[in-house]
């Protein structure tokens, strides 16, 4: 992922995955996430959490509350974007935006 394209192909698909859990539609995102550890949520709801397994177990239940709820206008708005130079590690930090 350390070219700069290839970065900016995921963040679209991050964008994607962001727009399907809002419907309630948590696969596209979980496809994104690493499995390996160091992995790390500092989530909007409060939830921070480490390890796949509490990220999986976060990520369904976020999923299944946005999805029970209509929404309208919904816009992802990435904030920062950065992956390392060795192309080991990436985050990105953004916004959800929606009308309930």
């Amino acid at each position: 992922m350390g070219d700069p394209e290839t970065f900016q192909a995921f963040l679209k698909r991050q964008e994607a995955a962001e727009a399907a859990m809002v419907e309630g539609d948590v696969e596209p995102r979980l496809a994104l996430w690493s499995r390996r550890d160091p992995v790390s949520l500092l989530g909007a709801w409060g939830p921070n959490k480490t390890g796949w397994p509490e990220l999986e177990r976060t990520f369904r239940w976020v999923a299944d509350r946005l999805g029970s709820a209509e929404r309208r206008d919904f816009h992802f708005d990435v904030a920062v974007a950065h992956v390392s130079a060795d192309g080991q590690m990436a985050y990105s930090i953004g916004f959800e935006r929606f009308d309930e």
